[in-house]
Order: structure tokens, then sequence, then C-alpha cells
């Protein structure tokens, strides 16, 4: 995620989600765009499914927007 973030890569992170393992996970991702860590256009790296076959779909889709690597006071 971090490489796609700086460009270094362009491809998103995705995660299975059976059961709600990676809920919490989330949540504080979400809280992380929320608060001015991370662009909410860098939390949509993060692909989520509970089915592996539109995981699969999802990533092969995907296409990693550009996006300027930092965040600006200005923007808060």
């Amino acid at each position: 995620m971090t490489w796609s973030q700086l460009g270094l890569q362009k491809k998103a992170c995705a995660f299975l989600n059976v059961e709600g393992y990676y809920d919490a996970l989330l949540a504080m991702s979400e809280r992380a765009a929320e608060d001015g860590f991370i662009r909410p256009e860098h939390r949509e790296l993060l692909l989520v499914d509970t089915d592996p076959e539109r995981i699969i779909e999802k990533l092969q889709s995907y296409e990693v927007p550009y996006v300027p690597k930092w965040v600006d006071r200005k923007e808060r």
C-alpha cells in the first residue's frame, strides 16, 4: 500500500474479510482517513470483500489513481 502511495507501484491491497476478521483494521484505516493521516483516495487502495472470486475481480479491474504524496496542512 505504501509503495502505491509513493508511486513506486500501481497495485491495490486486498482483504478477504471472512466473518469480519479485518473489521477492526478497516475501521482504523477509515479513522486514519477521517483524521487526515492518510488521504481518502489512499484508503481506497484497500479492497475488501467476503467472496474470493469478487476480490480477485476487484484486484484485476482496479486502477490506482494519481494522488499527490503529501497531505498539505491547508487541506485539513
